[in-house]
């Protein structure tokens, strides 16, 4: 199994389909140099529409939640 952290995109470039290429990038680039890797997981914050909509096309399908806890102290 392989794993695909973050995917960035500088604010004043989302919207032009970087965030796709990129992952798709990756995707190809793993394939070519690990073809002995039959999974892949990447993780996405549940309010990040638009990757996890990238994720869906890219035939990526949910297998679990993650939740992180803040308290801010001033």
């Amino acid at each position: 199994m392989a794993e695909q952290d973050d995917t960035l995109v500088a604010k004043p470039h989302r919207g032009h389909g970087l965030g796709m290429l990129v992952k798709l990038a990756n995707l190809r680039r793993l394939q070519k140099e690990y073809p002995e890797v039959e999974r892949v997981m990447t993780f996405n914050a549940e309010e990040n529409e638009h990757m996890l909509s990238i994720n869906v096309q890219l035939g990526f399908k949910p297998a679990g939640y993650d939740g992180e806890w803040q308290k801010r102290i001033k």
